[in-house]
């Protein structure tokens, strides 16, 4: 599938609707027991805790990230969540967030999505790689980025530049006061088979600390359970 077609796809399904009478909402408990650690060679790992059902990111010219499996294939068709951060991420403009350079965030939820398609990792493959492999239930062979507190504005999709198997979408946010609010509902349920949360600063040389609480799931009632 082609770089245009992807972008094109993401968007059409990425709209603002009400909440259905259908749906289950899962609330995601932020817990450690639930998340696995993804870490990158030769890059200081970004810390993070679990304080009271709420994650607290760390970020020192650092990078990595934590994956929920779920152990069903879930319908997604809204997420919410509430973030805040303080520091500074040094992505001046618009054209460098599109970069390697540039590819840093206060905060990204990646949706893993599912594949039908169950390949063998090469053994050649990014250590990264097998560890995300091992760590869900389902096979997965692209994701999308929810970024928050991007430069691009809200609704602007660009493809990743280290993996054209992965989409960066910049989100809106309202003001909660201290907190920010984000929340996105599809048009059609997106089938997903885990969460990527990631906060990092080592292509910016950039340190912050961001947090996350109140992580919602919206489910359609075909899916079995939340985790």
């Amino acid at each position: 599938m082609g770089r245009s077609i992807i972008i094109a796809y993401v968007l059409s399904h990425i709209i603002s609707i009400p909440s259905s009478k259908a749906a289950t909402i899962c609330n995601i408990l932020l817990d450690k027991h639930n998340f696995k650690d993804i870490t990158f060679k030769n890059i200081p790992p970004t810390t993070y805790e679990w304080q009271s059902n709420k994650l607290v990111a760390t970020v020192k010219s650092s990078s990595s990230s934590i994956v929920i499996p779920f152990k069903d294939i879930l319908k997604l068709t809204s997420i919410a969540f509430e973030w805040k951060s303080k520091g500074t991420l040094k992505i001046k403009n618009t054209a460098l967030e599109k970069t390697k350079s540039g590819d840093d965030s206060l905060f990204k939820i990646g949706l893993l999505y599912y594949s039908k398609n169950s390949s063998t990792i090469p053994f050649f493959a990014p250590n990264w790689i097998k560890m995300l492999s091992t760590s869900l239930h389902h096979p997965t062979d692209h994701m999308t980025y929810l970024i928050v507190g991007a430069k691009n504005k809200p609704g602007t999709t660009w493809v990743n530049p280290y993996s054209d198997k992965i989409l960066n979408h910049a989100v809106a946010s309202t003001s909660l006061g201290q907190w920010e609010h984000t929340v996105i509902h599809w048009k059609n349920a997106q089938e997903i088979v885990g969460l990527w949360i990631q906060a990092d600063g080592d292509n910016t040389n950039s340190s912050f600390i961001s947090e996350l609480r109140n992580l919602k799931l919206e489910v359609t009632s075909k899916s079995k359970t939340c985790l």
